[in-house]
């Protein structure tokens, strides 16, 4: 995608002040966005930093930086966040094509939730699933260019949405397989929990083989197919026990298990309370 970039564009939330300002108000808030598309050398230096969160995305090119006195080369594909207040520089020494996103960003929740998430300031990240995180940051400059109804809280949601992706393309690359890839398998897992389902009928559905597909769904979701089933199973049986009054038996085969008493340590082992004990807790 990177060839459409011609040129510097800077896209703010509040034009008189949504560069570099610290707000505490809200849990997330995108000062400005922008890109950097350039083939003649050109050096910024931030020695002292800025007031807000920086992330930075290399598209294409190769940057010379200087973070905190340490020298690093920035590349395409190349990710790395910079927090408040932290020096930093980079240069294009050489008439080279160079393009790079950003978002700058605050809240009061950016530095608990970027912990949570696992990611490191001033570490170089190359993310898998670039693309996306491309087209994630494209969707927030198009939001501030237009300004559509809502386009301040969408804005702060997909940064939010945008820092998750970072995490798990950065964490867990062996298991980056599209949200999409096995959608309509489990859609019918979600809507026929309760039925036998062979994995063999989900991975036809998918136009699959069995061990592609099992392989694909472990890497997608962390379970097996069958590991998820229980798991659904027990999470909607919660639900029955809480908000009805149907006997234990009943609930067991309403989530798909004819025989009680194996519900019931099925219950047990994965919640550590019996379906009984459980109903008596939350009532």
């Amino acid at each position: 995608m990177n060839k459409r970039y011609t040129n510097q564009a800077v896209y703010f939330r509040l034009p008189e002040n949504g560069f570099g300002t610290a707000d505490d108000s809200q849990p997330f808030l995108i000062n400005c966005t922008g890109v950097a598309a350039l083939d003649k050398p050109f050096a910024t230096n931030r020695l002292k930093g800025r007031h807000d969160y920086y992330l930075m995305y290399m598209l294409q090119g190769e940057l010379e930086a200087q973070i905190e006195g340490e020298n690093i080369q920035l590349t395409a594909g190349d990710l790395i966040l910079f927090p408040p207040e932290m020096g930093y520089a980079y240069q294009l020494k050489k008439p080279e094509r160079m393009v790079y996103l950003w978002v700058h960003f605050t809240g009061s929740e950016c530095a608990a939730r970027l912990k949570e998430l696992g990611l490191e300031m001033a570490r170089m990240y190359h993310p898998t699933e670039g693309e996306e995180l491309e087209q994630e940051i494209d969707t927030i400059h198009r939001l501030l260019i237009s300004q559509p109804a809502f386009f301040f809280q969408e804005c702060n949601a997909r940064l939010e949405m945008l820092l998750c992706r970072v995490a798990r393309y950065v964490q867990r690359p062996s298991q980056n397989v599209a949200p999409d890839r096995l959608w309509q398998s489990l859609y019918y897992l979600q809507h026929n929990y309760w039925d036998k389902i062979p994995v063999a009928q989900l991975a036809a559905m998918e136009y699959l083989s069995v061990s592609r597909y099992a392989a694909l769904f472990r890497q997608l979701t962390g379970r097996s197919p069958q590991q998820y089933l229980i798991e659904l199973r027990v999470s909607n049986a919660r639900q029955l026990l809480r908000e009805t009054n149907l006997s234990i038996g009943e609930v067991a085969r309403r989530v798909g298990y004819e025989d009680a008493l194996y519900f019931s340590r099925l219950f047990a082992r994965y919640t550590g309370k019996s379906p009984r004990v459980f109903r008596m807790e939350t009532e």
